[in-house]
């Protein structure tokens, strides 16, 4: 085990990959409880979940549908195109299949709040006749991705944009972990893609669309998949991000299924200004947060009336899927169908649309009324334009948020000679979690290198265990990004230094030697700054004296972010960091 030198205040270690390395290890006097007293994040979609190109949803091309009557003008000339809503399949990108290298991952199921469900439905009139060697031109979107780096420079300072965040600006190849990408949906364009220039030329065409994307609670992070029970109190927010494109949105709105089927749609709403600027104006308690580019919207739930709106048990995909199948089997032509053709054609497709427009939210018809969530099981953000207008339509969002309560478990240990090794289960537990520039305790962080960090640990130990004599043991995984196989394990040594993992936990540097175990006890493992960029899972535990591992089961996860030098920050990041925590105090 090669140790590293250090010296009293500062640690520095002459080897790249020690991630662990922290400035200022101190032992607190007083340490934060960890069990979440308040409302805690259970989602955040900001990352960067796409490495090569812009995947669309689903990996897939849209379905789609010709010779409709979707305006209702007696006309069978419009064309519907979507992604099916489902809360099952998971409407995020796929990771490339068969390719782990770094070049080829298209997206980043890993990544925290990665997965998400939903569906989009874009209408489009006037177009059916319209081909594309002598392909439908209407059969998809102009553009329906998860983009690669379009999105949030992170780690820059900006007050022009949603969380003083920068977006869209140079994106050099040092800093790309740091140029994240954002969520797209265009159904025209300027005229950069031939269904954009078409929608110029011909100003019969109209769109209308419904979107709404959906996080379930089996992947909320911070504990919050494992908790019994998650529910909304006065601390509670919903929140997310337009910053790049925004325009022809009617309404935003927030959606939270509360039990096992029922979606239900907030009252509360962002609609345009005066001027037909797109989610300007919040209404029934909607909060608008206006930037020069871009806006953050947020919606305290318990402020909120809300209305019921999918009901899941009536969603029939399967079904769904035939009707297509049925109606791909046609090859529908309306100049050469016979009557009995385009009758079966006609039933088949109204059945489909009815299915597909489960998506729609009709606020006119809607009963809006107080409701106490019990049991939330996803939340999600809902766009709509149900009026047809010839406008360009196309919306960007990133860095949704939630935050929600409940009684997350403390985390169970696992007992061994080795973490490598098979392991058992002990009763004792362990609560983990970092702090960013002040900011609560969590299990999972984005974080900037200059940001303050506090790292704290709590033992709840094994009956057995308590009052037997125990070094505390904090070791970490490091790797530049999380998708990366390789790793390298280092130990937290008690003078602040940074070893080596040996491939024998009994020989490991401790943490703090030699303690007599409590029935609980609470630790302040370190704080100041991180010095490299990368990945860092982070465990906790102790070292019985006839050499048995104790450890904590899930890790503290944290993402070390290069600082943006961008010259449109308008001060440097660290330097906007540095008020945050005297202004949480």
């Amino acid at each position: 085990m090669q140790k590293k030198n250090c010296c009293s205040r500062f640690i520095h270690s002459p080897r790249p990959l020690s991630g662990l390395t922290v400035i200022t290890v101190l032992i607190l006097s007083v340490i934060t409880p960890l069990v979440p007293a308040e409302s805690f994040k259970v989602v955040q979609w900001w990352d960067k979940y796409v490495s090569q190109g812009g995947p669309s949803y689903r990996s897939q091309r849209p379905n789609s549908l010709g010779y409709q009557d979707l305006n209702g003008d007696n006309t069978y000339n419009d064309s519907v195109v979507w992604f099916g809503f489902s809360i099952t399949e998971p409407l995020n990108p796929l990771s490339a299949a068969g390719d782990t290298s770094l070049d080829h991952w298209q997206y980043r199921l890993d990544r925290p709040s990665a997965r998400f469900y939903g569906g989009i439905v874009g209408r489009y009139t006037n177009v059916s006749a319209i081909k594309s060697n002598k392909e439908p031109l209407f059969d998809h979107f102009a553009q329906a991705s998860v983009q690669k780096n379009e999105g949030a420079r992170f780690c820059s300072y900006s007050t022009k944009y949603p969380n003083n965040t920068e977006r869209s600006g140079p994106c050099m190849d040092d800093l790309a972990e740091s140029c994240w990408g954002d969520m797209t949906l265009a159904l025209t364009d300027n005229g950069g893609t031939p269904i954009g220039e078409m929608f110029q030329k011909n100003k019969n065409i109209e769109v209308s669309f419904n979107a709404v994307f959906l996080w379930k609670k089996a992947d909320f992070i911070n504990g919050g998949a494992k908790a019994p029970q998650i529910t909304f109190d006065e601390t509670s927010r919903l929140s997310v991000d337009l910053a790049r494109w925004r325009k022809n949105i009617k309404a935003v709105r927030f959606v939270v299924q509360d039990g096992s089927q029922q979606l239900w749609m907030s009252e509360a709403v962002a609609v345009p200004n005066e001027t037909g600027d797109a989610a300007r104006v919040g209404l029934n308690n909607m909060t608008v947060k206006p930037f020069e580019k871009g806006v953050t919207l947020e919606l305290l739930p318990l402020t909120s009336r809300w209305a019921t709106y999918i009901d899941t048990s009536s969603l029939n995909e399967t079904e769904a899927q035939t009707w297509l199948a049925e109606i791909d089997k046609m090859k529908f032509n309306p100049k050469k169908s016979s009557p009995e053709e385009a009758k079966l054609y006609y039933e088949t497709s109204n059945r489909l649309l009815e299915e597909i427009n489960q998506i729609t939210f009709n606020p006119q018809t809607a009963v809006f009324e107080s409701h106490v969530f019990t049991e939330v099981q996803a939340v999600g953000v809902y766009f709509a334009t149900d009026e047809f207008t010839h406008t360009h339509t196309w919306l960007a969002f990133d860095n949704f948020q939630v935050y929600a309560t409940g009684n997350v478990p403390t985390g169970k240990a696992t007992v061994s000679n080795s973490p490598a090794e098979s392991t058992t289960t002990s009763t004792t537990e362990f609560t983990n979690g970092i702090s960013v520039n002040c900011g609560p305790i969590e299990q999972t962080v984005r974080q900037c290198l200059c940001d303050q960090v506090k790292v704290q640990g709590e033992i709840t130990a094994d009956s057995k265990h308590v009052g037997q004599t125990a070094d505390i043991l904090v070791y970490a995984y490091y790797k530049p990004v999380p998708e990366s196989e390789e790793q390298q394990c280092y130990v937290l040594g008690e003078e602040g230094g940074i070893d080596e993992c040996d491939e024998d936990p009994a020989k490991w540097t401790a943490f703090r030697n030699g303690i007599t175990l409590q029935a609980h006890q609470q630790w302040s493992i370190y704080q100041g700054q991180f010095v490299l960029p990368g990945f860092l899972k982070v465990f906790f535990g102790y070292r019985l004296a006839d050499g048995t591992l104790v450890s904590s089961a899930d890790s503290v996860d944290i993402m070390i972010n290069q600082v943006n030098p961008s010259s449109d920050n308008e001060m440097p990041y660290c330097e906007s960091v540095k008020q945050q925590c005297s202004s949480t105090q």
